[in-house]
């Protein structure tokens, strides 16, 4: 985006366990302590009220000094966590089932399944118009959109109206 080249961007989210429900959350190119923050900074205004435990990914951003403070007491600082009086916990290595959040990004598939850009959610998913071959496929893709890729702040207004309808749906507990 800052290039002017298009990237697959990734999507920092909060979820409130309690209500099964995205808080906080922001795109950005790579996973970072600034997305982080920034998500974590929607998600304590969306709440109106800073969580007492934060329930994380083992991702390398997540775990940085930046947010638990390690190594940065002896300098005078001190993690956002630690800050904020927040007390992470980190999710298993390597085994999605102990991460919540990861069944509501199933969901979430679904705003990705009618973005133009959208090349699948997996190698088995990929849309006929990128396998080998698929030229009529192509054709008929560039003719509807043109060509053209969502900005950042179309996706930005994109992720937050299914959040908005995610919301108002039904729950099951």
């Amino acid at each position: 985006p800052w290039t002017g080249k298009p990237k697959r961007m990734t999507l920092i989210l909060w979820y409130d366990m309690k209500s099964n429900f995205p808080c906080g959350w922001e795109i950005m190119p790579t996973e970072n302590t600034q997305a982080i923050n920034s998500a974590l900074r929607r998600a304590i205004l969306m709440l109106g009220k800073i969580p007492k435990i934060a329930y994380l990914d083992n991702g390398k951003a997540f775990a940085g000094r930046f947010f638990n403070g390690a190594n940065l007491d002896e300098a005078g600082f001190s993690g956002v966590f630690e800050r904020l009086g927040i007390r992470p916990i980190y999710a298993w290595p390597y085994h999605p089932q102990s991460k919540p959040v990861e069944r509501f990004f199933g969901s979430f598939a679904e705003l990705e399944r009618i973005a133009p850009s959208y090349t699948g959610t997996s190698i088995a998913e990929k849309p006929p118009r990128l396998f080998m071959g698929e030229k009529l496929h192509r054709r008929i893709h560039e003719k509807i959109t043109g060509g053209k890729v969502p900005t950042l702040e179309e996706t930005h207004r994109a992720v937050a109206g299914w959040f908005d309808d995610y919301i108002r749906r039904p729950q099951q507990d």
